[in-house]
């Protein structure tokens, strides 16, 4: 069975004993079922997603190694979002190179000194 059959096959039992649970009210029994049927679901979704980033980064060596259009389109749109054009720090904003640079640095370095000898 598939990871994808598993994680609806344990969905439908949190269905149904959620439908119960309304209806009658669970037993332990069907409680600790449903417990261990929701972290079931959420191993085999986290499974999934696993799966699919590991595909997607199959896909990038594939399509990002042979020098593409899709290629050259990732790397620009990654150094699009690589950047930023403001700062706010105590409620001013700062968009100045020079004056993001040196406020960030103020910030830091208020953050790593200590007070007094």
């Amino acid at each position: 069975m598939d990871i994808k059959t598993k994680k609806y096959v344990s969905l439908s039992i949190i269905n149904s004993l959620d439908t119960q649970e309304e209806s009658v009210g669970l037993t332990s029994n069907e409680l600790q079922q449903r417990k261990f049927a929701k972290d079931d679901w959420a191993k085999f979704t986290l499974m999934e997603e696993i799966c699919w980033r590991q595909k997607s980064r199959a896909l990038w060596l594939k399509e990002g190694d042979r020098n593409t259009k899709f290629f050259h389109r990732m790397a620009n749109l990654h150094r699009k979002f690589n950047h930023f054009s403001f700062v706010v720090v105590d409620g001013i904003r700062y968009e100045v190179l020079q004056d993001m640079k040196s406020t960030i640095h103020d910030c830091y370095k208020s953050l790593f000194t200590e007070p007094g000898p």
